[in-house]
């Protein structure tokens, strides 16, 4: 609205400064004509048009003499408020004339509105003229309107008082070549990704026939190898029956628009409640999930869409955590989408983030102990490992910090490879996995994170991940109200 307004003004202004230029100079053409006109052409023509309308007659001077008391004693021409005038000259030979010059007159009276009718033409012919070159602008406007609709690589051209709103047109000119070509990515990665899982369900549903068929086919076939071979058949079906399931969400994800029906909701309680149901998904890769969240801490979502998203996030830190590590799930307060988090509530026992001295000296105690136990000639006992990204430290904050968050932030962490850079730019575009050529059982159609970044958003949130020294952390914050 702003720009519109400027364009707006600029336009107003230019057309007033136009039109004020063009009035003046034509102002400044009529007042000099007018003087030429009185002084060199006037004088003549109107001798012209008086010898040409009447003729000069003899007279006496007594007839004179009345004629100027009735017109007064003008020598040349009577009152101006008459409209009967007499003009009185002397012959070459002494004679005494007077000649009718009322037509004259009456052309003379004339002078002044012509001269008035045609400098307000005048002004009637400028006025349009700068209002219909004005107008064409917009015809201009139009036709780079149009070119850019059919061709959207070729740069609008404008008139130079339009140059706002061709920045603007370049803008978004701009925008449409990106979205068209974010466009043809997505739809090459979507494409790849359906002949991926076409390929993929080759496989699980050929293993999945050939057992089956070698169970009818051998019918005295001994119990264990039976039931080896329908753990493999069943193990099989699961798996294509996943790759389906990633088809089902290809397609919803195109054709559903997720209504948001936001109800107030227990930060702690929630979490709680996702990571409870991958804890059997964690179980199989010897992970394990920890929630850490204040007590009292409420915000207001759609508890559906949200377990959705967050549950999408901790699925892929399941997908790609290192074995035997823990999955970190936490909440707490913040003041803004950009800030950093705020702990109203110091549990005894917070995983934060420590530093290298603190990850160097809990992982050398690690290995004196289980080297002390080892040397006593007693059967060290296994400790789960404890992931070098975390360490036990509380963090207090004061009362009046906590009355400033405005914001709740749920962090997802694993420790595991390294996500780049350039992958984290595009992790939350549809169809995107991080490694194409990792094997399904990791990766999935590339919508999980997407799907979770349009719930955030949504939400009017914000959702972003970060991943440094094998540490990857995902983070989705919320307006609390």
């Amino acid at each position: 609205m702003a720009l519109e307004n400027a364009q707006s003004r600029h336009l107003w202004w230019n057309l007033l400064g136009r039109l004020a230029g063009f009035l003046m100079l034509w102002t400044a053409l009529c007042i000099a004509a007018a003087f030429l006109l009185e002084q060199f052409v006037f004088p003549s023509f109107g001798e012209f048009i008086a010898s040409s309308t009447s003729e000069w007659q003899g007279t006496t001077q007594e007839n004179l003499n009345e004629l100027a008391m009735v017109l007064g004693y003008d020598a040349l021409y009577g009152p101006h408020d008459q409209t009967f005038r007499q003009q009185a000259s002397i012959g070459w030979d002494g004679t005494l004339l007077v000649r009718d010059i009322s037509f004259y007159e009456m052309v003379r009276r004339l002078k002044l509105p012509v001269f008035f009718a045609v400098y307000l033409l005048g002004v009637v012919a400028v006025s349009v003229l700068v209002l219909r070159r004005s107008v064409r602008n917009f015809d201009k406007l139009a036709l780079a309107v149009t070119g850019l609709a059919r061709e959207r690589t070729q740069a609008p051209k404008l008139p130079s008082n339009l140059y706002i709103i061709q920045s603007e047109l370049l803008q978004i000119q701009s925008a449409a070549i990106a979205d068209e070509m974010a466009s043809v990515e997505e739809e090459r990665r979507k494409n790849e990704m359906v002949a991926y899982l076409a390929h993929d369900i080759r496989s699980p549903l050929t293993s999945v026939t050939g057992y089956l068929e070698l169970l009818k086919d051998t019918p005295d076939m001994p119990l264990e190898a039976r039931r080896r071979y329908a753990e493999v058949a069943f193990s099989k079906a699961c798996r294509m029956e996943g790759l389906v399931n990633e088809f089902f969400e290809i397609t919803r994800y195109n054709v559903v628009r997720m209504p948001i029906e936001r109800e107030r909701l227990d930060a702690a309680l929630f979490c709680q409640q996702v990571a409870e149901g991958y804890d059997i998904q964690a179980a199989a890769r010897n992970l394990t999930i920890e929630v850490d969240a204040p007590e009292g801490l409420e915000f207001l979502g759609d508890p559906d869409k949200l377990s959705r998203a967050l549950g999408n996030v901790i699925r892929n830190a399941i997908a790609f955590a290192d074995e035997g590590t823990v999955i970190l799930v936490s909440a707490a307060r913040t003041a803004s989408l950009g800030g950093d988090p705020i702990v109203d509530v110091a549990p005894s026992g917070r995983l934060q983030p420590p530093s290298p001295t603190s990850r160097v000296g809990a992982a050398a105690g690690e290995d004196a102990a289980v080297g002390e136990a080892s040397a006593e000639g007693t059967p060290a006992v296994p400790v789960p490992p404890v992931p070098s990204a975390f360490a036990m430290v509380p963090h207090p904050v004061s009362a009046a910090v906590v009355s400033q968050a405005q914001y709740v932030r749920f962090t997802v962490t694993d420790h595991g490879k390294e996500i780049s850079k350039l992958h984290l730019t595009s992790i939350f575009d549809k169809f995107f996995r991080e490694d194409s050529s990792r094997g399904q059982e990791n990766g999935g159609a590339g919508l999980g994170l997407a799907i979770a970044k349009e719930i955030v958003q949504a939400h009017k949130g914000e959702i972003a991940a970060a991943s440094d020294h094998g540490v990857t952390t995902f983070s989705i914050t919320l307006p609390l109200v």
